[in-house]
């Protein structure tokens, strides 16, 4: 294989981790549940998506941002969706979508960069990691494939213990595979020479396990909004209705860094997200594999409690995200609803570390030991 061409592929499919031989990628995980994560890159505010639509505080903060009582969706007497997530209500209604309200860290960081790496990393405020939360739980699970990144950003996948890549889609991916030669015979005693030789190894066998996986590919019975997100997590469906053996799928989502005219961009993302997830549920569903999927939303920060001049909130706290899945404990609001008379600073305060959130998916998922055991766990599965 030629130098050039074996760049350009590691370029546009990344891998997380190498190891000096073939892996054995095509092993599947313990107990074959999937989590998929999407991450809501901006900083969603968890403010006018779970609403507290009878708190007056909440119209006191934000007198021209507040959504009217009359056009929430309502969940109980207190709290309410936006109304832009209206085709997620039946989910709810069956128990298959729950609330994490208040969800946050200690310290939080504004900058959406430094804020993500934390999310990302499961690491304090203080502390800087180059490895993903995953690296801490997917070992104890497979020693296959780790995860797969559709889009840019390995983020929760980082780390030498981990076996993931990124790539733009399935089919991309494989055609530039191609380029890839099996060298598994080949042997260096040259470190560099074993890294990439470790490099090419990992990316002939995905290839080699997604190229047999999708080959009879198996199409999903929901369609899709034809968008990036929506090709993504269409993608997504696709290679876990065909049996690809990862534990982990990663998506984004972007649109939700709302400084100003939020109502609207906000109102736009919401009605995207909702219609996107409905088609995955559905797919699922479908399939007859609903019960082995949580989904997860996340979001590097949520904005501040009073809205701005600009029509807008800036860089906050904490915030809420919703999971979803035919295993979930549903219909249900976790963690505490925000205290608008006794906010942090301007911020809502959090009551639910994230680490509380990856624990449960180690331990109450996967089945796998609790890294984070010492913030608890929460029963949404």
């Amino acid at each position: 294989m030629k130098r050039r061409d074996f760049l350009k592929l590691t370029g546009a499919v990344s891998a997380a981790s190498v190891a000096p031989s073939v892996m054995a990628l095509p092993a599947s995980n313990k107990n074959n549940k999937v989590v998929v994560l999407v991450h809501l890159e901006g900083g969603n505010d968890g403010l006018n998506t779970l609403i507290p639509y009878t708190n007056p505080d909440y119209y006191a903060l934000r007198p021209k941002l507040a959504i009217p009582a009359n056009k929430v969706i309502p969940l109980d007497a207190k709290m309410g969706m936006h109304a832009s997530l209206g085709g997620l209500k039946p989910l709810w209604d069956k128990g298959e979508m729950a609330w994490l309200q208040g969800v946050g860290y200690n310290q939080a960081d504004r900058s959406h960069f430094r804020s993500i790496d934390i999310w990302e990393s499961a690491s304090s405020s203080n502390e800087y990691s180059k490895t993903g939360w995953l690296s801490q739980v997917l070992p104890q699970l497979t020693d296959g494939l780790h995860g797969i990144v559709l889009g840019q950003g390995i983020g929760p996948l980082a780390g030498s213990k981990l076996n993931a890549v990124e790539m733009e889609n399935p089919k991309t991916f494989l055609n530039q595979a191609k380029l890839i030669q099996d060298m598994s015979y080949a042997h260096s005693n040259v470190a560099s020479m074993k890294h990439i030789l470790g490099v090419q190894n990992q990316l002939y066998a995905t290839a080699s396990e997604l190229s047999h996986k999708l080959k009879r590919q198996i199409p999903v019975r929901a369609r899709f909004p034809k968008t990036p997100f929506g090709h993504q997590m269409q993608s997504i469906a696709e290679m876990i209705v065909s049996g690809v053996n990862s534990p982990v799928y990663k998506a984004k989502l972007s649109g939700f860094d709302t400084h100003a005219n939020q109502l609207q961009l906000q109102k736009n993302s919401l009605y995207h997200l909702s219609g996107v997830l409905q088609a995955f549920a559905e797919s699922m569903k479908r399939a007859g594999l609903w019960n082995d999927v949580v989904l997860m939303t996340y979001s590097e920060f949520g904005r501040r409690a009073k809205e701005n001049r600009s029509g807008g909130t800036d860089h906050g706290k904490a915030s809420a995200h919703l999971v979803m899945g035919g295993s979930i404990n549903g219909g249900r609001l976790y963690g505490k609803t925000p205290d608008l008379a006794n906010l942090d600073n301007g911020d809502l305060a959090y009551s639910t570390d994230f680490k509380k959130v990856y624990g449960t998916l180690a331990r109450r998922w996967w089945n796998v030991k609790n890294p984070w055991q010492a913030h608890g766990e929460i029963p949404f599965v």
